[in-house]
């Protein structure tokens, strides 16, 4: 690692301008480049072309979540940690022979479970409020 970072560093320090100039070329000859980079790295992985059809599959959904205005960090957290949840509950209802009251039981997961309900659902409440709100403002304005 250590004689890897240091070729790294001698080839990075006097080839920084090079790449800072890669920002003057135009997007629209930029990106279908990087997608061409990408598509072509996607299928070396494992020689299949599946894997450049869900890459393209995720690109369209990362545009529209940006389109739409949706946080990508809240996927990726579920990604990275949704498996390891998984094995989690299973573990835990194997050790408690498949009782789903071992997670109401306690008083440390209990309050985990009722904090979930809480910030799942504020935006719902919230939903409502403002759509109680927008029929009296227009229920005042017709009168």
């Amino acid at each position: 690692m250590y004689i890897g970072n240091f070729i790294l560093l001698l080839l990075n320090l006097p080839l920084v301008p090079l790449f800072a100039n890669i920002l003057r070329v135009p997007k629209k000859i930029l990106l279908p480049l990087v997608i061409l980079f990408c598509m072509t790295g996607m299928y070396t992985v494992n020689n299949s072309v599946f894997d450049i059809w869900m890459m393209l599959l995720f690109g369209g959904l990362g545009f529209l979540m940006r389109k739409w205005a949706y946080e990508g960090a809240p996927l990726l957290l579920a990604l990275v940690l949704g498996p390891k949840l998984e094995v989690a509950f299973r573990q835990s209802l194997m050790i408690s022979h498949g009782d789903f009251g071992v997670f109401i039981n306690r008083p440390i997961s209990m309050a985990f479970l009722f904090a979930t309900l809480i910030f799942l659902g504020i935006p719902a409440i919230r939903l409502l409020f403002k759509k109680t709100k927008e029929k009296r403002v227009v229920g005042k304005g017709k009168s």
